[in-house]
């Protein structure tokens, strides 16, 4: 899990927007100290946000909200991701962040066509931001959306609350960055609760409520992901892979794959070979 800053991508636009594609997925979990919109344009997705997982089918949208960990685990269609950076919330007079917004939101309902339209504007012209008509329509477009989420599907949090849960953040990251450098590593709850001074019953403790997942998952997704890129760019042998991320065995590398994507290792290989990703 990372700590990930929000920078539009465009310059002509002052949130980010993005539309990931099938076979895209990255498991490992994020955060944001900002707001974040995704809408499935078409096909279907899985998403993991706080630990519980959400389906997503054409049409659906999900929040998450600042200091919430989250992750794509699959997506075999085309998902819209927007994301709000601070300046561009002040600017919207959102500055303290205490607003939770609903998870899921029906926007087929008749008086959510407006959020529906916006965000199928934004999607269908995604590559159109040269042209000045459409940088302008897409700069209120995003004032339209968070503001309609902010005003009537949110609720207030206590400072006090967002401050703690910032602070948790900042606490466990010692742990997230050693997970993150030793993957390949022997990694126990012992090793990372130390680093903290902590017990190992506390600190496991402590790591789900921030995270939403133990910290074994944690290190299965990071492993998965460094053995992912590992297949995809080099003629290594699975069990080299296997070794050399971390997992016990090929055998332990197989559970991981098949856990997430129904599949072993070399037959996930074959999958992306068939779908033209060009390996190595």
């Amino acid at each position: 899990m990372k700590f990930e800053s929000i920078i539009p991508k465009n310059r002509n636009v002052p949130y980010k927007c993005q539309i990931l594609t099938d076979n895209y997925d990255h498991l490992t979990p994020s955060w944001h100290d900002t707001y974040e919109i995704f809408y499935l344009i078409n096909g279907t997705a899985i998403l993991q946000v706080e630990g519980a997982s959400f389906e997503l089918k054409t049409g659906n949208l999900v929040t998450i909200n600042p200091y919430e960990s989250h992750s794509i685990i699959r997506i075999m269609g085309e998902l819209l991701v927007i994301s709000f950076p601070l300046f561009y919330l002040k600017n919207a007079g959102i500055e303290k962040l205490e607003y939770r917004i609903q998870r899921s939101i029906d926007i087929s309902r008749e008086d959510e066509l407006s959020l529906k339209e916006a965000l199928n504007y934004i999607s269908a012209n995604i590559n159109k931001l040269e042209n000045v008509s459409v940088k302008t329509t897409y700069v209120g477009l995003g004032y339209v959306l968070i503001g309609q989420l902010i005003s009537k599907y949110s609720y207030k949090i206590d400072l006090v609350q967002l401050n703690s849960l910032s602070r948790r953040f900042d606490y466990i990251k010692v742990a997230l960055d050693y997970i993150q450098t030793h993957y390949a590593e022997e990694i126990n709850i012992a090793t990372l609760s130390s680093l903290l001074n902590l017990s190992s019953s506390y600190f496991s403790h402590i790591f789900k409520s921030t995270t939403g997942e133990t910290p074994v998952a944690n290190i299965e997704k990071v492993r998965l992901a460094h053995a992912k890129q590992l297949i995809l760019e080099t003629n290594l042998e699975m069990w080299q892979i296997a070794n050399k991320t971390g997992f016990a065995s090929l055998k332990a590398m197989n559970r991981a794959f098949k856990k997430y994507y129904d599949t072993t290792a070399y037959q996930w290989k074959k999958q992306k070979i068939k779908a033209g990703f060009d390996l190595f």
